[in-house]
């Protein structure tokens, strides 16, 4: 992957040092704008590229394809000229492969000898080529790609045969994405494309349930060609109609005249098959017009893979919920028979391993919270005092008592190593208790300069380790921070940042950051919580079980403690008992084929 990465930033690097180059451009149809998006957006969709026909823009962005994709279009040229093109995009492991077809048929031509004279020879002149490529995601925000283009051009018994290489990156973070794309960089002797390189910035302008509006700019920088740009945009309606358009900024619009260098095109999906048309306008010479087919398959097996997953989630949520009502009525053996179902069907299931854990001591009877918070709070002031191996007992033994204190195995760890290791708490000693009352409130930063303070002071160079730990901690909780951020800037995953934020706040009540972002999103989350909460019992009405636990889940992610979410506890019972219907019969199954 990382090779891969390395490949196209190399490419990247060193792909401008050709382009002001000047050569014979034997293959001007890779300088089209190919697919249907691209064009109604005059080009603009090096930041974007998010269908197949990115393996000719920008393979990057095939990463973004998760069903098979077919793309098929037909553009008629001017006169008797026409183009063709035909795509399929494969989801293969992490990332996603790609081939495609292109075709354009330029017409026939009366044929002359070396005089001008016409002869009785027609000639044929057209454009066959293809191209494979392969998108890979580097980590969270970057992808990477690279596409092996073929080309053959024909006039008459003349031809060229060319092979080419694109290789591209798209960085996402945020509404924002950046694609950057190494075009025809030439693999043939004596063969040249125009080369150069592909940039564009896009962003998402506006993200809700049934809208969308995305924007592109983007430029290119091509040998043989004036530098040019292109700005495109994309409104979707009810995730069914997209309208786009774009216009095109280059030296050819004032020669052509009238509304050169426009673009419009409308995408209507039904059912994961959309039909697409596109047109140009040249100005004077008229318009260019495309109409073609897009169709996303998800075969049977991966549905029902998916629905499986999803059945799993709704079962682990399921048993989740129900164990915190046992443990909240006080029945703590069956609360813990609930959890144990849990981590059968999803061990990596958030908090499921310390709701076990507690479970465990509260049906013993050993749980008590008051009486392990007195004996944390003693342990604390005996690891101020520098006495840390009675800090370790007492912390030990406060766990038995509540596991879910935070950072309990931290603390217990660091003074087990300070036992035999005392720092000088004579110098400094002041600084030192400072800054840990600092630490355990989450002021890290605070903690950090007390901490440094004492080292000035003489004190001994292991409270170094205390700073360190204070700035992970620091780090941890600004980027968590930055993550919520973007989470909740963008509908689909608000209650995801939610829940980060929601998260830091329990473990952290005086991380004013995220307590300032929860009161501030306040109205926001009461809003969504009612929407998810009739929209799940719309789906549910409606039999679609997968959706109402997307919507249910979201809501127990922002606020476990509303109104709704409480509503929702009791509205779902009635779908668990037909969830372990379907799974009694999924049991049952295989002995009757037998």
């Amino acid at each position: 992957m990382k090779k891969i990465f390395l490949f196209c930033v190399l490419a990247l690097a060193v792909i401008p040092a050709g382009i002001s180059a000047k050569a014979v451009d034997s293959f001007p149809i890779l300088d089209m704008d190919i697919g249907m998006k691209n064009s109604a957006m005059a080009g603009a969709f090096t930041g974007i590229a998010d269908d197949s026909s990115a393996v000719y823009v920008n393979p990057a962005g095939l990463t973004q394809l998760r069903q098979i994709e077919i793309n098929a279009a037909y553009d008629k040229w001017m006169m008797d000229s026409n183009f063709e093109f035909l795509s399929v995009g494969v989801p293969a492991g992490a990332g996603t492969i790609c081939g495609s077809v292109i075709y354009s048929d330029m017409g026939v031509f009366k044929g002359r000898d070396e005089s001008g004279i016409l002869t009785s020879n027609d000639i044929d002149a057209y454009n066959l080529g293809g191209a494979l490529g392969f998108g890979i995601p580097v980590n969270d925000f970057i992808s990477a790609g690279l596409s092996l283009k073929l080309m053959d051009v024909s006039l008459g018994n003349i031809s060229d045969f060319g092979v080419f290489i694109d290789a591209g990156v798209l960085l996402k973070y945020g509404i924002f994405s950046l694609g950057l794309d190494a075009s025809n960089l030439e693999i043939s002797p004596d063969i040249l494309a125009s080369g150069g390189i592909r940039a564009g910035l896009a962003a998402t302008l506006l993200k809700l349930d049934d809208h969308e509006i995305s924007a592109d700019v983007d430029a290119k920088f091509f040998r043989n060609y004036p530098v040019s740009a292109a700005v495109g945009a994309e409104y979707t309606a009810l995730k069914m109609i997209s309208i786009r358009a774009g216009y095109k900024f280059e030296p050819d619009n004032s020669v052509k005249s009238g509304a050169s260098g426009l673009t419009a095109g409308i995408g209507i999906n039904l059912s994961g098959l959309t039909f697409e048309y596109a047109f140009e306008s040249n100005g004077d010479l008229g318009f260019t017009n495309m109409a073609g087919i897009k169709f996303a398959y998800e075969s049977n097996k991966d549905k029902e893979k998916k629905d499986y997953e999803k059945l799993q989630e709704f079962m682990a949520y399921q048993y989740f919920r129900e164990g915190q009502s046992y443990s909240d009525a006080g029945d703590y053996k069956s609360a813990l028979l609930k959890y144990e179902l849990v981590s059968s069907l999803e061990p990596e299931y958030e908090g499921i391993n310390l709701a076990i854990s507690k479970a465990k001591l509260m049906s013993t009877g050993a749980y008590d919270p008051r009486k392990a918070d007195l004996l944390y709070s003693d342990g604390m002031g005996l690891y101020e005092k520098g006495e840390f191996e009675s800090a370790a007992k007492k912390w030990t033994e406060a766990k038995k008592y509540n596991p879910e204190i935070r950072d309990i195995d931290v603390w217990i760890q660091d003074a087990k190593e300070l036992s035999s290791a005392k720092p000088d708490m004579k110098k400094g000693g002041q600084f030192f208790s400072e800054g840990l009352k600092y630490y355990n409130n989450c002021d890290y930063t605070d903690a950090v300069e007390t901490w440094s303070k004492g080292i000035d002071s003489g004190a001994g160079k292991k409270m170094q380790q205390y700073i360190d730990r204070a700035l992970i901690k620091l780090k941890e909780m600004r980027e968590g921070l930055e993550k919520a951020k973007t989470d909740i800037s963008r509908d689909a995953s608000l209650t995801e940042g939610i829940k980060k934020l929601r998260t830091m706040a329990d473990a952290c009540p005086t991380y004013k950051d995220a307590t300032d972002i929860l009161a501030a999103l306040r109205s926001v989350i009461e809003s969504k919580s009612k929407e998810y909460y009739y929209k799940g019992l719309d789906a549910y009405a409606a039999g679609n079980l997968d959706a109402a636990i997307v919507y249910w889940k979201g809501i127990e992610d922002m606020d476990p403690k509303s109104e709704y979410s409480v509503k929702v506890s009791s509205d779902i019972e009635s779908a668990r008992k037909k969830i372990d219907a379907v799974k009694k019969m999924g049991k049952q199954q295989p002995e009757e084929s037998k």
